[in-house]
């Protein structure tokens, strides 16, 4: 996955990578049509946090990567995030609490 310049430029990547129009990713995203997805790629607006969040979900990545183009380095927590963006807060609360008990080990 290459860092590209803004915002938009990470949705559109990826979206492509995903084989996705962007009918298909506002569907997805449960967006009303493909012109809000197309406002996002073109830098004129953001989405909100929810529709951020799911969006990473969607395309496979981090909110971190598509706000701000950074890759975490550590392949295993990406899947790590990966994993915990597609739970519910309350299993995320879980999941963290878990991770806490094992680093004190």
């Amino acid at each position: 996955m290459n860092t590209t310049n803004t915002f938009g430029d990470r949705v559109k990547e990826l979206r492509k990578q995903k084989g996705m129009n962007q009918e298909k990713l506002a569907e997805v995203l449960f967006l009303e049509s493909k012109s809000t997805i197309s406002s996002y790629e073109t830098n004129r607006r953001m989405p909100a946090a929810d529709v951020l969040a799911g969006m990473a979900v969607a395309l496979e990545t981090t909110v971190d990567y598509l706000l701000n183009g950074e890759i975490e380095k550590n392949e295993t927590i990406n899947q790590a995030l990966l994993i915990l963006q597609q739970l519910s807060p309350e299993l995320q609360k879980v999941a963290l609490e878990q991770i806490n008990i094992l680093n004190r080990l």
